[in-house]
């Protein structure tokens, strides 16, 4: 899997026909039988499509959010680059202000590498 992934595909989709089922639904069945609250459940599930998921959990775009820059500053993107890659219909969903956000960046750096390197 990691080989077609690298080559470009992508994992949910790889890890759906291979598997039969991808890291969101492990996750989310994962949740379900551990009691997490129902808003969490479809939270973990519908990281990867926050939007698209009907009306959308603030929690399902944060969890989105917060893995898409957990992976770029793992890559090693700039600040710069991260503002300007960010998924705005996930930023506006959540409410962010811009600016602020701009301002945040050193600190989400430092907070992600950090996360990056226990994983």
């Amino acid at each position: 899997m990691d080989r077609l992934v690298a080559g470009g595909s992508d994992r949910l989709s790889v890890e759906r026909l291979t598997l039969g089922i991808d890291l969101t639904e492990v996750g989310a069945e994962l949740a379900r039988r551990w009691n997490f609250p129902p808003l969490l459940q479809e939270a973990i599930r519908h990281q990867h499509d926050p939007l698209e998921a009907g009306e959308a959990t603030p929690y399902a775009a944060l969890i989105s959010l917060a893995s898409f820059l957990v992976a770029g500053f793992g890559v090693e993107m700039s600040e710069s680059e991260m503002l300007e890659t960010l998924p705005q219909a996930v930023v506006q969903r959540l409410g962010l202000d811009p600016a602020r956000l701009a301002e945040a960046m050193p600190a989400l750096r430092a907070a992600c590498t950090v996360q990056h390197e226990l994983v």
